[in-house]
């Protein structure tokens, strides 16, 4: 049992070097401790830096309190051709730990000093039927880049705990 609550915000600009975004996000939740440290950041609020990290799990952007920001920026180059950057900082605020005290037992972390960041390279082709995408995705972990080629759009349903 527990409440979590979560703000977010997103303002963009219209320039003639393109369209520039920045995002913050924050969330705090008061959910009980579970049996493991893996079933409580499945619990936990997360951040979803970029439009494809909803379809990885990211346990270094997952924290029961936090603080993101990021920076998007889109620029057409040719035609129908565009080129998005992102780039994103995440800062737990507290985090899921194991105690010494009890085995198996599962406390809220002091303030911890980690951060986790993550970057998006990504050319855009609007054709008549929907985008073509073709991404580079960096994200701290331990196999940190990924590339993807999207045909049409990602949608996901909201998630039961949200």
């Amino acid at each position: 049992h527990g409440v979590q609550a979560s703000l977010s915000y997103e303002l963009y600009f219209n320039s003639d070097f393109g369209a520039l975004g920045f995002n913050a996000d924050a969330a705090i939740s008061s959910l009980n401790s579970f049996e493991n440290i893996q079933t409580n950041l499945l619990n936990s609020p997360a951040y979803y830096p970029t439009y494809e990290s909803k379809s990885r799990w990211l346990p270094q952007f997952r924290a029961p309190v936090f603080v993101a920001i990021g920076v998007k920026h889109q620029i057409a180059l040719i035609n129908k051709l565009h080129l998005r950057t992102e780039l994103h900082a995440f800062k737990p605020l507290t985090q899921w730990e194991t105690t010494n005290e009890v085995e198996n037992e599962i406390a809220w972390g002091n303030l911890t000093p980690n951060y986790a960041l993550s970057a998006m390279l990504t050319l855009i082709y609007e054709t008549p039927i929907g985008p073509i995408s073709l991404s580079s995705h960096y994200y701290d972990a331990h196999d940190p880049w990924s590339i993807s080629l999207n045909l049409g759009y990602l949608m996901f349903k909201e998630s039961p705990l949200n």
